[in-house]
């Protein structure tokens, strides 16, 4: 009787892949950046959250700190947002002073925002998210202080996630995705 032996044959193919462009609205971010530099701060805004969709962190903190430093309370919550996203990387590094340095840059930006805006959830979210992992830094006496704080930015969230209806604001400025926890 004959053996017969199995035989696997691979076949590579090679395929062109497409070069990845800067897309159609290019163009359009180009204008509202140019813009943004001439001084239209809400246009900084926009085109911040275009950088942060096509997945330019960097330069959506940058045209955030413009919009910030123009005025607008949404600007200080997207940087405020890249620092908290800065603060927990370098938190499971365990560069804890990098840590704390980054979500108290981002506190200050919640207060700044909070100033024109302080009746938003996504302000008091992400300050009793914040607060929770300076806790979470931070030993004895000073970690109790960031705790009660945070529960106390949690009981604002809670309210005014009640006075919602248990949704979000129409002038959403931040929300956590499906994929990351709104607290450590």
């Amino acid at each position: 009787m004959a053996r017969v032996t199995p035989v696997l044959i691979v076949a590579f193919a090679l395929v062109a892949l497409p070069q990845k462009s800067p897309g159609p609205d290019a163009a359009r971010l180009s204008a509202l950046e140019a813009t943004c530099l001439a001084g239209r701060v809400e246009k900084c805004l926009e085109a911040g959250r275009a950088r942060l969709v096509a997945g330019d962190r960097d330069g959506a903190a940058g045209l955030y700190a413009k919009a910030c430093n123009g005025g607008l309370p949404e600007g200080c919550l997207g940087l405020a947002t890249r620092y908290a996203g800065l603060a927990y990387a370098a938190r499971g590094s365990d560069d804890l002073a990098e840590a704390a340095s980054h979500a108290d840059k981002a506190l200050d930006l919640l207060r700044q925002a909070a100033k024109t805006r302080p009746n938003v959830l996504e302000i008091a979210e992400c300050e009793a998210w914040l607060c929770r992992l300076k806790g979470s830094l931070a030993r004895g006496r000073e970690a109790a202080g960031w705790n009660a704080r945070a529960r106390e930015a949690e009981t604002r969230a809670d309210a005014l996630r009640a006075a919602l209806g248990g949704g979000y604001a129409p002038d959403v400025f931040w929300r956590p995705s499906a994929t990351t926890s709104s607290r450590p």
